[in-house]
């Protein structure tokens, strides 16, 4: 069917796990493939499908059996951490990929892609969770190869690649991406917080698996042509 041929790439197998589950279980992405080089931790298991005895093995492993049990008829790749020298390789082998998840917190990355997307003309998904609420980005550059990064929301951010950004520059970033209107007072102030008594943004379980069902929609609705 369209749907199982229509490869997708997901990226960030915490958040991104989500992803990962929910296009298998609804029948999209045959081959499919996850990038993630970190491990589960403990503080992993609240917004990964998993238990304890995963901890400590490659999140990617982990999800990957996970699709095989749901559907061991799909191909599944594993491609390790996003590097400047493998970006290239994510889009290309061993199959190309007609959709890419982003989840992933690195903003370096997340412009390395976009930008390999946009060359290559792959539409680019990325959920985003908000405390209870889930914002949806979708980048067509199938449709436009010319659109800015991030909808524009960031001029010039193609640039950022040639400079070393620290923490507060990294959250201006992702403040403008996402925009203040759509977070919580509590979430605005939870980022002020990080580096100093939490070490990353609250994040929900159950939000998390909300967002699985929004990119799965959306995956759905591209390979549909919608």
């Amino acid at each position: 069917s369209v749907l199982e041929k229509f490869n997708v790439a997901c990226l960030g197998m915490s958040v991104g796990s989500a992803s990962a589950l929910a296009l298998t279980i609804s029948g999209i992405s045959h081959h499919i493939k996850l990038a993630d080089g970190a491990v589960i931790s403990g503080s992993n298991l609240n917004r990964i499908l998993t238990g304890v005895e995963s901890v400590g093995l490659e999140k990617s492993l982990v999800i990957g059996r996970k699709l095989y049990e749901m559907n061991p008829y799909i191909t599944v790749h594993r491609h390790g951490k996003l590097t400047a020298d493998s970006v290239e390789a994510l889009f290309d082998n061993p199959w190309p990929v007609e959709m890419v998840v982003d989840e992933i917190d690195d903003l370096e990355s997340k412009i390395r892609i976009r930008l390999e997307a946009r060359r290559r003309k792959v539409p680019v998904v990325m959920a985003t969770e908000l405390a209870d609420s889930v914002m949806l980005d979708v980048e067509r550059y199938d449709l436009d190869s010319n659109l800015p990064l991030f909808h524009g929301l960031v001029p010039g951010i193609d640039t950022i690649l040639e400079k070393d950004l620290n923490h507060r520059e990294w959250m201006k970033h992702a403040v403008s991406i996402i925009g203040a209107k759509n977070m919580p007072i509590s979430m605005q102030k939870s980022l002020m917080k990080i580096g100093s008594t939490i070490v990353t943004h609250p994040q929900l379980g159950s939000t998390v698996m909300m967002t699985g069902g929004v990119i799965a929609f959306a995956a759905k609705q591209i390979a549909l042509g919608e």
